[in-house]
């Protein structure tokens, strides 16, 4: 098995609905763009990944959402090689009318208010995807990713461009944290990556700022 040196797991850069939840009652959560403030993002991120991937060959695992493809865009351009579009990398689902829960003040608080008594991981907003559901695509993801891995020629580095939820899934599938260690970890900021580096030993260690609620 020829495992990478790095796998790089990134979020999108900043889309329209992260800066104005209008944007849901407008088009689609797939459908959502990167903003221009989103574009910096992303290039600086570029920036950066060019310094730590060195020369490499690499390889993009990206999200089928047009937030993930435009990010992706930017760093295969600044950067190089092949990428791959895997909708098991897209958003954690929401309810298809995903604009009543903006226009609707019950709907929004009385979901989120239930969320937080029964469990983030756990709890599935009607007609959603829990996190749970989230970590079960994760699982089957990286099931796949492993077999791609025993090809000779699997590149150094291994991007993965998806979104916050997803990115939180995948280290607790790989580093095996529990269920408590997910929901104290928050979601990423836009085009923030968190890099696996393999080691000498052939483990890989995570090489990330992490952002973790405080609870003293």
């Amino acid at each position: 098995m020829s495992r990478p040196k790095r796998i790089i797991l990134v979020r999108h850069g900043q889309s329209t609905g992260n800066l104005d939840k209008s944007a849901y009652q407008l088009k689609q959560d797939s459908a959502l763009e990167i903003t221009e403030k989103g574009k910096l993002q992303v290039e600086l991120a570029a920036l950066e990944l060019r310094n730590k991937v060195e020369s490499g060959a690499n390889i993009f695992y990206v999200s089928p959402y047009s937030r993930t493809r435009q990010t992706a865009t930017i760093l295969q351009q600044r950067l190089g090689g092949d990428w791959r579009e895997d909708p098991r990398l897209r958003e954690q689902e929401w309810h298809n009318r995903i604009h009543d829960a903006i226009i609707s003040p019950t709907y929004g608080s009385d979901m989120h208010k239930e969320q937080l008594e029964y469990g983030q991981f756990f709890y599935r907003f009607a007609g959603a995807e829990s996190c749970a559901d989230v970590y079960d695509r994760a699982s089957s993801f990286l099931d796949s990713l492993y077999r791609h891995f025993e090809k000779p020629d699997f590149p150094e580095n291994c991007f993965i461009i998806t979104h916050g939820c997803f990115m939180r899934v995948f280290l607790m599938r790989w580093m095996h944290w529990t269920v408590e260690a997910f929901e104290n970890l928050k979601n990423p900021r836009n085009a923030e990556y968190w890099t696996l580096e393999r080691q000498d030993d052939g483990k890989y260690k995570l090489i990330a700022d992490l952002n973790w609620i405080d609870l003293t």
